[in-house]
């Protein structure tokens, strides 16, 4: 089945849920599609952030409603951690050097063992209350060393797909050695970046205010919203996604220059020049913003057209509506993309 019908069946059954007010998540088609597509969701059992749980829940929800199959990749229990640090410190021979190396070898060996023997051909890596550079949500060491080995992992095998949103983009980016910041040492105070948190404290809540993405002309992700969007003047599209980060990838020349050098491109910015969004050598897109947060919302039925052009809260409604088909588009990319 096309990305196009599906997003047209999606569409139907959105004005369905609008006008009956009801709207079961998975329509039959979706359904149809779950054994084809098997998505490996980095998450775990017993909360470690806050709203973790929650927010894993909806993005399963998400992609379950979509036809995909989800299997957890619970970053806790994926592998035996401790097994794999007592097995480093016996191949390392006392040479403290090469117990890092060891490990990230042995836990890369794992993870792709794990997506194999559970036929998984992409992977999701969400965000939450943690950061990769600075207190109070550090990530656990387990995630982090996780994340690392499926960077790694999908950059030498493009047949696996990835996609990561807010702290996954800066958990992978952190993986690859590029250097993630806070937002106001980036912009220069607190007050500045509070427009990246203007999605707190729930980016998936229904009426969440949102913020602009401006999408680099002739990027992958300028094609995929193309059906949705008008470019400007320029050639550049913008959507209005849900933001709400204290992280990001730092934009100093010589960071971004390490960037392009790894085979990542730069195709989204916010409108201070925060990047908010990076597509790698093989086609994957990671987000600083919640694009999935409006996926979520437009499969509830909680989006839906402006019935009058003329008014301005119609206009904005329009908006979310088309940024929502786009965040659909988006998902649909990932997961149905050969």
């Amino acid at each position: 089945m096309s990305v196009c019908f599906r997003s047209l069946v999606l569409l139907l059954s959105t004005v369905v849920c609008v006008i009956n007010t009801t709207c079961v998540a998975a329509s039959v088609v979706f359904q149809q599609q779950a054994q084809q597509v098997v998505v490996g969701f980095l998450q775990t059992v017993e909360e470690t952030y806050p709203e973790e749980l929650t927010f894993s829940h909806n993005i399963y929800e998400l992609f379950t409603g979509l036809g995909a199959k989800v299997i957890r990749l619970d970053y806790n229990k994926v592998l035996d951690f401790e097994l794999i640090r007592q097995s480093a410190l016996e191949e390392a021979h006392g040479d403290i050097s090469k117990i890092h190396d060891l490990e990230a070898r042995m836990i890369k060996e794992g993870i792709l063992s794990f997506l194999k023997e559970n036929e998984i051909d992409r992977v999701f890596i969400p965000g939450n209350y943690y950061n990769v550079d600075a207190e109070p949500y550090a990530p656990t060491p387990n995630r982090q060393l996780v994340t690392a080995a499926i960077a790694e992992i999908v950059h030498e095998n493009p047949a696996i797909k990835l996609m990561g949103v807010c702290g996954g983009l800066q958990g992978v980016m952190h993986a690859m050695g590029i250097k993630v910041i806070r937002v106001y040492k980036l912009l220069g105070s607190h007050e500045s970046a509070a427009v990246h948190a203007v999605s707190m404290p729930d980016p998936h809540h229904k009426d969440v205010v949102l913020h602009r993405l401006r999408i680099v002309p002739g990027s992958r992700l300028a094609s995929i919203v193309s059906k949705h969007v008008e470019p400007d003047t320029n050639g550049w599209y913008s959507l209005f996604f849900p933001d709400a980060h204290g992280g990001v990838v730092s934009n100093d020349p010589k960071n971004v220059k390490k960037l392009e050098d790894l085979g990542y491109k730069i195709v989204g910015f916010s409108d201070d020049g925060i990047i908010e969004a990076v597509e790698d050598v093989h086609g994957n897109i990671l987000f600083q913003d919640h694009p999935e947060a409006l996926a979520i919302n437009m499969l509830r039925g909680h989006v839906y057209p402006a019935t009058d052009s003329t008014d301005a809260t119609s206009s904005l409604q329009d908006l979310r509506y088309k940024a929502a088909l786009s965040a659909i588009s988006i998902i649909e990319d990932f997961l149905y993309r050969h």
